[in-house]
C-alpha cells in the first residue's frame, strides 16, 4: 500500500482518519478507568453494561472510521458517535455535536423546562414518567407497569390523581439531573385518600 505524500490532501485525510481511530479507542480506555473508580454500585453496573455494548461494537466502528466514515465526539460526554440513524436524526446529531444518548436527554430536559416543569412529563426520584391515561377496564398487557395502580401528586401544580397506565422513560443520567428536579411524588393509597379527604 502506497502512503500519500507528506503535506498532500490525501496525507491530511489519512492523518484525520488515524486520529479518529485512536480517539475512538482512547475514549473506551478512559471510560473504563472512570468506571472502576465509581463509588455508587448501581451507577457502576449501568456504566459497565453500557461499556459492554460499546466494546462489542468497537471493531465495527473502527472498520467504518478507518474507511473514512463519519465520527464525531459528543460535546457533552465525549463519546464517539457515528450518527448512523435515519434522517433527520443523523443530521441533528452531527449539527449539534451530540451522541444519541445525550441528544435524547437534552431534548427531554428542554421539553421539561419549556413546560415550566408543570406539564405531562413527571420526574420522581430522578426517573422520568408519563401518564398515558387511566384505563380501569384496559388489557393489563398493554398498560404501563402491567396496569399497576399509581397514586400521584404533582408538586408544581398541586394536581392529585390516580392512574393504572404510567410509563417510565428511564432514570435520568447524573449529568442531566441538575436540570430536571423532581416535580411529582408517588403516594401510597392511604396517603392519597387522606390528601383527597383534606380537599373536600
Amino acid at each position: 500500500m502506497n502512503r500519500p505524500a507528506y503535506g498532500t490532501p490525501e496525507y491530511e485525510e489519512q492523518c484525520r482518519i488515524n486520529r479518529n481511530c485512536y480517539n475512538v479507542t482512547d475514549w473506551g480506555k478512559e471510560r473504563i478507568a472512570k468506571i472502576i473508580c465509581m463509588d455508587d454500585r448501581n451507577a457502576r453496573v449501568r456504566a459497565f453494561n453500557d461499556m459492554t455494548n460499546y466494546l462489542s461494537n468497537l471493531h465495527l466502528m473502527l472498520r467504518d472510521v478507518g474507511a473514512g466514515g463519519h465520527v464525531h465526539f459528543c460535546n457533552h460526554c465525549g463519546k464517539p458517535e457515528q450518527a448512523q440513524y435515519q434522517e433527520p436524526v443523523a443530521a441533528k446529531l452531527k449539527a449539534n455535536g451530540l451522541c444519541h444518548r445525550c441528544d435524547f436527554w437534552h431534548d427531554k430536559r428542554t421539553a421539561y423546562n419549556a413546560q415550566q416543569r408543570k406539564g405531562r412529563m413527571l420526574v420522581m426520584s430522578g426517573w422520568v414518567y408519563g401518564d398515558s391515561g387511566d384505563q380501569p377496564n384496559g388489557n393489563k398487557s398493554w398498560l404501563g407497569f402491567g396496569g399497576s395502580r399509581w397514586y400521584l401528586y404533582q408538586i408544581t401544580t398541586g394536581k392529585l390523581w390516580t392512574t393504572n397506565n404510567l410509563f417510565s422513560a428511564g432514570d435520568i443520567p447524573a449529568d442531566f439531573l441538575a436540570g430536571m428536579p423532581d416535580n411529582a411524588v408517588s403516594l401510597t393509597k392511604e396517603q392519597f385518600e387522606l390528601a383527597q379527604a383534606g380537599r373536600t
